[in-house]
């Protein structure tokens, strides 16, 4: 069984662009639940839903996480990518 462990997957709003990482709102909660929960934040300013998600089996693989928080689709707009024809097949499980 995956240890209480929550990984966050997302972009520069999770990453922190322009902050200190320590500031970051995953190192805050992290400070918070860290007795219970750790917080492993893998966000990448600048990650696409693709970028993000092609990187998602190794951080499962690596962290063995209980719960993902993901947080992408931010830059899939500002770069005008159009939303895709079917939903992803990312789901909970």
């Amino acid at each position: 069984m995956a240890a209480d462990k929550l990984l966050v997957l997302g972009d520069s709003l999770s990453a922190g662009y322009r902050m200190a990482a320590s500031a970051a709102w995953p190192a805050l909660l992290n400070d918070k639940w860290q007795t219970t929960t750790p917080v492993i934040n893998a966000s990448i300013s600048g990650d696409t839903s693709q970028q993000g998600l092609a990187r998602l089996p190794a951080l499962l693989k690596q962290h063995q996480p209980r719960w993902v928080l993901v947080e992408l689709g931010g830059n899939d707009g500002l770069r005008g990518f159009p939303p895709p024809a079917k939903p992803n097949k990312l789901c909970g499980r």
